[in-house]
C-alpha cells in the first residue's frame, strides 16, 4: 500500500568477511538471481546447499495474479523467511519463458530500501540498498518493486529471485542460508476488460502483511434490502475478500452488515464495487498492526463510480499523501494529474495510462514532484471512463483518509 506499506523489508546478503559486508550491504551484483545460466548469493555466502534450510523465498503479485496485461504496472513482492536469520538480502530479474531476454521495466518505490542494478545499459535487476538491510530483524523480510509489463505479444514471462537469510555475524561461519524462487505469468488477453461496476466503489482495500480491512453497510430503510458486492485485484481479476469475490448481501430493515478481510498472509490489495440501494450507506476501515505500538486505523469513505473528474486537498509540508486511483471504461484512458498550490496556481502535472477495471496506488510526490513541501489541491481528470479516488495521508506512525470531491 502507500507510504508505510512501501517500507516492506529487503533482504541483505550475509557477511562472509568484513570487506564482503561493506560490498554486499549495498546490494547484489548482476547475474545472481538464480535465473537459468546465472548464479546465486551462495557463491559468497552459502556453505550449505541452496534451499536446504528451514525457510523459503516466494514471489507474488497482489491478489495472487497469474497473468499480466501488456503495459500495466504491477507491484511485485519478494518474501524471504528463515527462523534463524537476522539480516536479509535478495536479487531479482524477469525474463521471457522462451528465452533469457529481460522483459518489462523495473522501478523502485521512493523509500531508500531498494535499488536497481544495470546490465547492458538497462535496469535488469532489483536488489536491496544499504538502508534496506534490516539488521537484527528476525523471522522474515519482504521487499516490493514496481514492474511495468512489456508490449503485447511478448508471451509468458518468469520472475527469478535469490535471497540470503544471513545470521549477521560478519564472518564466514557457514550459518547463512540461500533460497531461490520463481513466478510465471502468462500474457492476458489484449481485448477490453468488461467490468460492470456498481454505483459505488471503494478504490482501495488492503489486508495481510499487518493490515485488516473492514466494510460496513447500514440499511436506513424500513424494508430488507439485497444487493451484489464484487471484489477485484489491481489488474481487474476477481479475488476473494472476506471469503468470496462475489456475494449477494442481505440486510434487514435498519440493520448493519460487516464484511472483513483479516490480517492473514502476505500483503494483498484490490478494490470493490457495490450496487447500493437507495437508503443504504457505508464506509471502510483500514487497520494496521505493527510491533511496538498500538494498532492504528482510519475510516475510508466509499466513492461514486460515475464521474470523470475528482480532486483532493493535499498537505506535503510535513506529511506524505498517498493516492489510490481506480478507472473503469470501455477502453484504456489517460488520467491527468494537475497539482495546485495554496494560491491556486498550477505547479505541476503528471499522467497515468490505465486499463478498464484497474486500480493503482502511489505516493503523490512520486507522480508530481512539485508538491513536495507544499499544500493545495490536486485534480484528476480522465480522458475516457469513470474514475474514483481515495486519499490517505501519513505522518510517522499515524495515518488517516482524505475525502475526495467529485
Amino acid at each position: 500500500m502507500m507510504h508505510r506499506n512501501r517500507k516492506l523489508g529487503v533482504v541483505i546478503f550475509g557477511l562472509a568477511t568484513a570487506a564482503m559486508a561493506l560490498a554486499n550491504s549495498a546490494g547484489a551484483p548482476a547475474r545472481l538471481s538464480g535465473a537459468p545460466g546465472e548464479g546465486t548469493c551462495a557463491g559468497c555466502h552459502g556453505s550449505t546447499a541452496v534451499n536446504s534450510g528451514g525457510g523459503s523465498l516466494t514471489i507474488s503479485l497482489p491478489g495472487g495474479a497469474s497473468t499480466y496485461t501488456p503495459g500495466q504496472t504491477y507491484r511485485v513482492r519478494v518474501t524471504l523467511a528463515d527462523p534463524t536469520a537476522a539480516r536479509w538480502g535478495f536479487s531479482m530479474t524477469v525474463k521471457k519463458e522462451s528465452s533469457t531476454d529481460f522483459v518489462g521495466s523495473f522501478a523502485v518505490p521512493a523509500e531508500p530500501a531498494t535499488r536497481l542494478v544495470q546490465l547492458n545499459g538497462s535496469n535488469q535487476y532489483a536488489t536491496h540498498s544499504p538502508n534496506g538491510t534490516f539488521r537484527q530483524q528476525t523471522t522474515q523480510a519482504a521487499w516490493e518493486v514496481d514492474w511495468t509489463a512489456p508490449a503485447a505479444g511478448t508471451g509468458a514471462v518468469r520472475f527469478y529471485a535469490a535471497g540470503n537469510a544471513a545470521n549477521n555475524s560478519a564472518s564466514a561461519d557457514g550459518a547463512d542460508k540461500v533460497y531461490t524462487g520463481s513466478l510465471s505469468l502468462g500474457e492476458a488477453s489484449s481485448g477490453p476488460v468488461n467490468i460492470t461496476a456498481g454505483n459505488t466503489v471503494i478504490p482501495q482495500f488492503v489486508f495481510g502483511g499487518g493490515w485488516t480491512s473492514s466494510l460496513y453497510f447500514t440499511n436506513n430503510t424500513d424494508a430488507q434490502v439485497a444487493f451484489p458486492v464484487r471484489f477485484f485485484n489491481d489488474s481487474a481479476a476477481e479475488m476473494p475478500f472476506g471469503g468470496s469475490a462475489t456475494k449477494q448481501l442481505q440486510i434487514p430493515a435498519k440493520g448493519t452488515a460487516l464484511i472483513q478481510a483479516q490480517n492473514t498472509g502476505s500483503l494483498t490489495q484490490g478494490w470493490g464495487t457495490f450496487d447500493l440501494p437507495t437508503g443504504v450507506t457505508g464506509y471502510g476501515v483500514f487497520r494496521q498492526a505493527a510491533d511496538g505500538r498500538p494498532d492504528q486505523e482510519a475510516v475510508v469513505p466509499f466513492a461514486a463510480s460515475s464521474g470523470t473528474r475528482a480532486s483532493l486537498t493535499y498537505d506535503e509540508s510535513n506529511l506524505v499523501t498517498g493516492v489510490a486511483l481506480w478507472y473503469n471504461g470501455s477502453q484504456a484512458a489517460t488520467v491527468t494529474i494537475t497539482a495546485r498550490d495554496e494560491a491556486g496556481a498550477q505547479i505541476g502535472t503528471g499522467t497515468i495510462t490505465m486499463q478498464p477495471g484497474t486500480k493503482t496506488a502511489f505516493a503523490l510526490s512520486d507522480r508530481v514532484g512539485a508538491v513536495a513541501g507544499k499544500r493545495g489541491l490536486v485534480e484528476f481528470t480522465s480522458s475516457g471512463g469513470n474514475i474514483a479516488v481515495l486519499g490517505l495521508r501519513f505522518a510517522n506512525a499515524a495515518f488517516t483518509s482524505i475525502p475526495a470531491a467529485p
